[in-house]
């Protein structure tokens, strides 16, 4: 069964809804004062839209000084042409590229290098699965699937107090045991790819 990305912006809004209600309290201890408190963080890429794209990326703290947090991922987009050439070997000009969908666990830890400030760096690890769909007009319609590991470094930089904040981030994908539906097309998935993003988030 395939999730429906053009969901995910009414997803993020009944998330967010959820969190203020009576029973995400006592499972978030929402504090509306004092927002270091809160353990909740939610991430769009606004970026993607612009590639037909969406994602959300759900995180929760689980150590008591909230720096160490896990979360999922979700994601669907069109591939610019200039990124899919790196990306790919034997990919013919005019192919379009599309993350049909990506599952990933996350898992970040900021790093303290500004103690009295709440922006500062984090080292991170996107793990998952993703589907890649490829279409040129000679050679037809052919699926993609991979596993991927993402290292990234990033640095979150608050804007409003302390909950509405930047990530500007810098990633490292590599793409384990691809799996072509066509064993014939000759594209082929490249193991390694660099990939910088930009992500909106809001801490709850």
């Amino acid at each position: 069964m395939r999730f429906n990305y053009s969901k995910i912006p009414y997803l993020l809004v009944l998330l967010v809804g959820f969190s203020f209600s009576g029973f995400s309290q006592k499972l978030f201890t929402l504090d509306t004062h004092n927002v270091d408190n809160n353990r909740l963080k939610m991430e769009i890429e606004p970026g993607l839209f612009f590639n037909s794209g969406r994602s959300i990326n759900g995180l929760y703290t689980v150590t008591p000084d909230r720096n160490f947090a896990v979360g999922l991922y979700l994601m669907a987009t069109d591939i610019p042409e200039k990124i899919h050439k790196n990306m790919f070997n034997n990919a013919l000009s005019g192919t379009n590229v599309r993350v049909t969908q990506e599952y990933a666990l996350l898992l970040r830890y900021r790093i303290r290098a500004f103690k009295k400030y709440e922006s500062n760096p984090y080292v991170g690890l996107i793990s998952g699965w993703e589907e890649l769909r490829l279409t040129q007009d000679s050679l037809g319609t052919m699926y993609m699937s991979t596993f991927l590991m993402t290292p990234h470094v990033g640095f979150e930089l608050y804007l409003y107090k302390r909950m509405l904040y930047l990530n500007t981030q810098f990633r490292s994908v590599f793409y384990l045991g691809a799996k072509k539906s066509d064993a014939a097309r000759p594209e082929e998935l490249k193991s390694y790819l660099l990939l910088p993003s930009i992500s909106l988030g809001l801490r709850l």
